[in-house]
């Protein structure tokens, strides 16, 4: 008969929150709790005078040699352990053997608490992981990380390719101004205390002399949790000579590009006199003796004013394409509309030699440009759309669109067309795709709207129309 103490016993154990079952010397069950059903997922079967080995038939070898070492009197604790049962199951979990006496003393069975924890584990397991993947994305980058809590105390530290200058036990658990010099440690301190009170990055650069030149770093403090930062160092030495040698040939390139600009500039204003002078004096030496002149002769007079004439084209096109830019802007806000009608107004003989329909879109009242240049532009490309087309009529299409940043300007004609693939030639000063027999030119115009276009922040292009011609498009950037 069960006595009140034992049914006292039996049911503390039942109900008690923890997974426990009470053995006999056989590993029978003589009590277990709720809990203990629950976390083997034994449901409700009744287990007493059950042995343990038949309930879990695949239970682990050594676990019960262990068993068989409490029974003989010792206490036994394994605070990790895994089990994969036969269904696959992978259970882990850590768990206490203690031995209960009998009233003559002897051992009279165990006491089993048992606790899974195999979702504790498999978290451990999963940051773990993490920890290495982060470790090794952090192996990867050329740079020191350190972790420092307010007072600039060094908390941890990963070497990426590139290792500390000191011996990690040299600022390990030190604070900032134990390690540096007083004035750097100051700035390192400051930017610390601004990164946590913004929440935001902050970042300096400092230079270390060395033996083989001055190092140069860049570091930034990153605002953590719990009041700590991760500074982050990176050495921007070479990156800095790079920038140095950029910024050198830029310099070179931006004189050289003057130079060129002056030159192109005193050539073409320098020689307006003397093609002014051959200009005039061929046609007064027509003029004058052109009645006495044989067929030969007045071939050559005509050559001379003809090469004259295409030489002063010439040098007013470089004297546009060398203005660009070294006047002063004189952006302004204007009818875009109203400036492309004044350049077909220069162009009224060609477009009624040509039978030209214009036609116009839908145009804003007013861009911001330099009006003068963006003139040149339109000039050019309805010049070209008369020019080069042997329609009749020749029809010009001329449309505006716009995107979030600029103003898009399209020209669309019905003439000759324009092969793509010469597209990175088009736009090349001197750069022509016809002979001068077949089209006058100087191959001047589109490199110099290429140019008006870049001041003003846009592009120029042009495309295949399907059945003929070309649409040019060039963009103004807007402005607010």
């Amino acid at each position: 008969m069960i006595t009140n103490n034992e049914q006292i016993l039996l049911l503390l154990i039942k109900h008690t929150p923890s997974a426990i079952a009470m053995f006999d010397n056989d590993m029978r069950y003589i009590a277990y709790s709720d809990r203990w059903l629950r976390d083997y997922n034994l449901g409700d079967q009744n287990l007493t005078g059950r042995s343990h080995y038949e309930v879990f038939p695949d239970i682990k070898e050594e676990w019960k040699a262990d068993h068989q070492r409490v029974l003989n009197g010792e206490v036994y604790i394994n605070p990790e352990d895994h089990w994969i049962r036969d269904d696959g199951t992978d259970v882990y979990i850590r768990y206490e053997l203690r031995p209960w006496n009998q009233n003559d003393g002897s051992v009279g069975g165990i006491i089993m608490l048992t606790e899974v924890i195999t979702e504790i584990v498999q978290t451990r397991k999963n940051l773990e992981k993490r920890n290495d993947e982060l470790n090794s994305i952090f192996d990867a980058f050329p740079d020191l990380f350190f972790r420092l809590d307010k007072d600039g105390t060094y908390l941890d530290y990963k070497a990426g390719l590139k290792a500390p200058m000191l011996p990690p036990d040299q600022f390990m658990g030190k604070k900032i101004k134990e390690v540096m010099p007083p004035p750097m440690a100051d700035t390192f301190m400051s930017l610390l205390n601004q990164a946590l009170e913004t929440k935001t990055i902050t970042r300096t650069e400092y230079s270390i002399p060395k033996d083989e030149g001055i190092e140069h770093f860049e570091v930034r403090f990153l605002p953590l949790l719990n009041d700590e930062v991760l500074a982050v160092i990176r050495d921007v030495t070479q990156l800095n000579k790079q920038k140095e040698e950029l910024k050198y040939t830029l310099e070179e390139l931006r004189r050289t590009n003057l130079d060129l600009e002056q030159f192109a500039y005193i050539a073409s204003h320098d020689l307006k006199e003397p093609i002014r002078m051959i200009s005039t004096f061929s046609q007064l030496l027509d003029k004058q003796y052109g009645t006495n002149m044989d067929s030969t002769a007045q071939e050559y007079i005509n050559t001379i004013r003809g090469g004259a004439l295409r030489m002063q084209i010439l040098t007013n096109n470089l004297l546009d394409y060398s203005r660009v830019g070294r006047l002063e802007s004189d952006f302004r806000r204007i009818d875009l509309k109203d400036q492309i009608e004044q350049q077909l107004l220069s162009l009224a003989l060609l477009v009624q030699e040509k039978s030209a329909q214009v036609t116009f879109g839908e145009f804003p009242n007013t861009v911001f440009c330099e009006p003068n240049q963006i003139g040149i532009v339109a000039y050019n490309l309805l010049n070209n759309a008369l020019k080069f087309n042997d329609s009749n009529p020749a029809i010009i299409n001329i449309n505006y669109d716009e995107s979030p940043t600029h103003h898009i300007v399209s020209i669309e004609d019905n003439g000759i067309g324009i092969d793509k693939s010469k597209e990175e030639k088009v736009f090349k000063i001197f750069q022509r795709l016809h002979s001068q027999d077949e089209y006058e030119g100087t191959g001047i115009g589109l490199a110099l709207c290429k140019k008006i276009i870049d001041r003003h922040e846009g592009e120029i292009s042009f495309s295949d129309n399907l059945v003929k011609g070309t649409t040019f498009t060039f963009t103004i950037k807007k402005v607010s």
